[in-house]
């Protein structure tokens, strides 16, 4: 029967690590690394983080480590080592059970010196202290293949800024994809032997980090859509003074929506949103940037500011106000993307989609007869503040077509009760948004052609912002 050493365990520094040896080993699975494969790796990684930026590295996450403490300076290498090897000392097969808090299934560890767990210069984010641990107990309960992983999780890090995230994933196989974009960027500073430390592209907002990441995970594999991933971030850092840790999740759901948007014809449309959303600050005053109003600025610029786009997503919240302008009659993004976003994200049925879709269109086609330089109905419709407004606009719009003899009502009882406002005045807003969006899309380029003037109330200029 053959024995793993290393199985994922659900603890994001220890499932960092080993994923990081995973990859660093050129091996598929963690159950394939053998002792004979650390004996080999964890020499050279040794060598890579007593390289000075990669010590800077520690100062955050291993606060008073053998590599960030200042007594160590000229001998981190051999302090570093040291200490793995206590760890190696007690390095077991997976068993049945044991008292490791990672694992759970092999014993704990003592530090023969002082006959204790780990501290924080061995585990971030724990303690220093003895007296912060469960039933007085000497320091976290990890077992020695644990805090291996843990020391070598560095090479998986993702700067940002100056602190460090790391991403854990529920999914085996998006970890090892990610740990083998870090361990590329870490390969590549050994051969140019240029070392700037944790893989990093500059992004401090750790929102947009997570994005990025999903992005990076989904352009580095063919095939997601079988596969249900789930994100959180860890964004922390662990200075003596100043330990701080936040964590942000990206539900699989998102990944999903972002995996098909990624692999399809509105991959562009969809970027090109995401970037109108970026929050700016220009002389003082803050607002929703426009590309079409100001200079279009470089990335490395805006990407660090908050998103309307990536907040709403991570909050559960209702985005489709930034899929179109009341002010210029458009929409940034076709219909088929707004579904998907409505299916995957609102989980939202096709039927309801489709009926609402269906109404705007007919509504399109009463706004088109209007001759007056601003059509009355669709102002009433952008207007309408209250679910009995709107609902009275739509009443009047039914007039018009029985004074017009339309064929078919515009709407059965049962569309209007299960599909057009299924939570009745609670979420009247939605059906608002998608048949704005549906009419601007449809009557763009004939609205434009009738040069409407337009009146922005506060209200207008505020939605975003309020979102």
């Amino acid at each position: 029967m053959i024995q793993n050493l290393f199985d994922y365990t659900g603890n994001p520094f220890v499932d960092a690590g080993i994923s990081a040896l995973t990859i660093w080993c050129g091996k598929k699975q963690p159950k394939e690394l053998t002792e004979q494969d650390l004996n080999a790796a964890l020499p050279e990684i040794a060598t890579l983080f007593t390289q000075e930026s990669w010590i800077k590295t520690f100062y955050t996450t291993f606060a008073n480590g053998p590599i960030a403490q200042p007594a160590n300076k000229g001998k981190e290498r051999e302090k570093w080592i040291e200490l793995i090897s206590e760890f190696k000392k007690e390095l077991k097969p997976l068993g049945e059970k044991g008292s490791c808090i990672a694992c759970g299934r092999r014993d704990a560890i003592r530090i023969r010196k002082e006959k204790r767990g780990l501290l924080r210069s061995e585990v971030p984010m724990t303690s220093g202290s003895l007296n912060y641990y469960s039933f007085a107990s000497s320091g976290a309960d990890y077992c020695g293949a644990c805090a291996i992983a843990i020391q070598v999780s560095p090479l998986v890090f993702y700067r940002s800024g100056d602190k460090m995230i790391l991403v854990h994933s529920s999914s085996e196989k998006a970890m090892r994809s990610w740990a083998k974009r870090a361990i590329k960027n870490v390969r590549e500073q050994i051969q140019l032997r240029s070392y700037t430390g944790c893989f990093s592209e500059n992004y401090k907002n750790p929102k947009n980090a997570l994005f990025q990441v999903a992005k990076s995970l989904i352009q580095d594999e063919e095939d997601w859509a079988s596969e249900p991933v789930a994100i959180r971030i860890y964004h922390f850092t662990n200075y003596n003074q100043g330990p701080e840790l936040d964590y942000y999740d990206l539900p699989a759901k998102i990944f999903r929506f972002l995996n098909e948007v990624q692999h399809s014809d509105e991959r562009t449309s969809w970027e090109n949103l995401v970037k109108r959303r970026y929050y700016y600050i220009y002389e003082k005053k803050e607002f929703w940037q426009n590309p079409d109003e100001k200079p279009e600025k470089p990335e490395e610029e805006y990407k660090n500011n908050a998103n309307a786009i990536y907040e709403g997503l991570l909050n559960d919240k209702w985005i489709v106000k930034c899929f179109y302008s009341s002010r210029d009659k458009e929409t940034y993004i076709n219909w088929k993307l707004l579904q998907l976003y409505l299916m995957e994200v609102r989980e939202m049925e096709k039927q309801r989609i489709e009926v609402i879709r269906r109404v705007a269109d007919e509504i399109s086609a009463v706004i088109r007869k209007d001759e007056s330089p601003n059509p009355k109905r669709l102002g009433q419709l952008e207007r309408a503040s209250t679910y009995a407004s709107f609902r009275n606009t739509l009443r009047l719009i039914i007039k018009e077509r029985i004074k017009g003899n339309a064929e078919n009502p515009l709407f059965s009882l049962e569309e209007y009760a299960e599909n057009l406002f299924p939570d009745g005045a609670l979420g009247w807003r939605e059906t608002q948004d998608l048949i704005l969006f549906r009419i601007y899309e449809v009557l763009h380029d004939w609205l434009k052609s009738k040069h409407i003037e337009i009146d922005e109330s506060e209200e207008e200029k505020s939605n975003l912002a309020s979102e």
